[in-house]
């Protein structure tokens, strides 16, 4: 897959990245934030994938977002009690 290939990016992947550039972070920055390997959130970030909750947990707290808004989860998409 080349840089500009997104072909293969889930929903997961475009969240993270929007949120990562959105903070003007690198990969590098966040998989340190996160204490992940790089190569690891590269991957995430590059693929259909979903992390282990714990992985999860730990991005978006580095993206300084909750893992329901990696998700996709809003207030408009949550149903009515």
């Amino acid at each position: 897959m080349t840089r500009t290939d997104t072909s293969r990016r889930g929903d997961l992947a475009r969240r993270m990245i929007a949120r990562r550039e959105e903070l003007g972070l690198t990969t590098e920055a966040v998989a340190h934030r996160a204490g992940l390997a790089p190569s690891y959130v590269r991957y995430l970030e590059n693929c259909a994938t979903m992390p282990t909750w714990e992985s999860l947990r730990k991005i978006a707290a580095a993206l300084d977002t909750v893992p329901a808004a990696l998700l996709g989860a809003t207030a408009a998409t949550c149903p009515e009690p």
